[in-house]
């Protein structure tokens, strides 16, 4: 069972994180952008208060590049995202997962995603980076989730 989720024999097989997979060419666009506007600044109009924003904001936005992970508790499901509140959701009332390529707004680095269907008509978009890992420990908890 330790195997199967990817554990060794220390894990608790109640609680596991999973990071989110994060692409790189994602992560680069990202800074480019945010950079972009920092080297016209200094080029243009240079201002300690302006890069002292687009500094503060790109570390916050780091924050949350970097921190995205997936929490398997018990019976719940929390995502965690850089500094905002966890969220949380009962793995009992999953339906239906499936792999998605959507560039939906999400908890997700990544467009290598899975859709997680509630039988609420809501659905969570992530990025686990171990997906396999990850599906397999909410199928022991909840085997009634339907993977397409």
């Amino acid at each position: 069972l330790f195997w199967m989720l990817g554990g060794n024999n220390n894990d608790n097989l109640e609680t596991k994180t999973y990071k989110s997979k994060i692409d790189i060419w994602l992560v680069v666009l990202f800074y480019v952008m945010m950079l972009l506007p920092t080297i016209l600044t200094l080029i243009d109009m240079f201002s300690w208060t302006m890069m002292a924003l687009e500094g503060l904001l790109l570390v916050l936005v780091s924050i949350l590049l970097f921190n995205t992970k997936y929490i398997i508790d018990g019976e719940c499901l929390y995502i965690k995202c850089g500094f905002l509140p966890k969220e949380k959701c009962s793995i009992s009332q999953m339906v239906k997962i499936k792999n998605t390529r959507s560039i939906i707004s999400a908890p997700a680095i990544s467009l290598d995603r899975i859709e997680i269907k509630l039988n609420n008509r809501q659905r969570l978009i992530i990025s686990p980076l171990d997906k396999k890992g990850f599906i397999n420990h909410l199928c022991l908890i909840n085997p009634n989730i339907i993977v397409e």
